[in-house]
């Protein structure tokens, strides 16, 4: 993969408002949940998780609660919701102690003590409007990761904030859990009714936009 590709993979992607029904192979579906799961999140932390729906009656379900989207659900091959937790307690820490031990065994207790005195410090200096706003911001770095490894693999997308959050999470089973529904994404193939694939992409120039210093 080339710099040229990358920017083509970019001006070819576009918010698809209708796809064309086909189910993305399991291979394509695989390789978006991946980088997902390897997205950057802050101090590593990943309080993340994404739902891939393909079932119709969930989509059914949900589509009432996702205001004008709901050709793209319909005709989506799969809608991830990306959800993030509600908060960061002593279970999370541990989860994520855990984590690092699983996978690099060979550290030291003092630096495992040295992370998490570090994580404890940051998120204590927080209030929780903070921590709030800090655990949407990481899902938004996940979307933005899915938006371009589906344009690297041409699958094309469309984010959806337009979503009653408090609806999806009753509808997928999220009310009693750690987790809460944030933005989500519907990803397939663009239909050739889709009119907005044949507009220009209106965006500033690379002048305009980047500010050197």
């Amino acid at each position: 993969m080339n710099d040229n590709y990358t920017i083509e993979s970019m001006n070819w992607r576009y918010a698809c408002k209708k796809f064309d029904g086909r189910n993305i192979p399991n291979e394509n579906l695989n390789t978006i949940l991946e980088a997902a799961r390897l997205a950057p999140s802050s101090l590593g932390l990943e309080l993340s998780n994404v739902i891939s729906i393909s079932s119709p009656e969930i989509k059914n379900l949900l589509i009432p609660h996702s205001f004008n989207n709901a050709d793209r659900i319909n005709t989506s091959s799969h809608l991830l919701v990306l959800c993030r937790n509600r908060s960061i307690g002593s279970k999370e820490l541990e989860d994520y102690k855990n984590m690092v031990i699983s996978a690099r065994p060979d550290t030291s207790k003092e630096d495992i003590d040295t992370i998490l005195n570090f994580v404890n410090s940051y998120i204590n200096s927080r209030d929780e409007d903070s921590i709030s706003c800090w655990l949407s911001n990481q899902v938004y770095i996940i979307l933005g990761v899915i938006l371009s490894t589906c344009a690297t693999i041409k699958i094309d997308s469309c984010p959806m904030e337009g979503i009653d959050t408090e609806a999806y999470d009753k509808i997928l089973g999220l009310e009693n859990t750690s987790f809460t529904s944030v933005v989500a994404i519907a990803i397939g193939y663009r239909s050739k009714d889709d009119s907005n694939q044949y507009l220009a992409k209106a965006r500033k120039s690379l002048k305009e936009y980047i500010v050197h210093k």
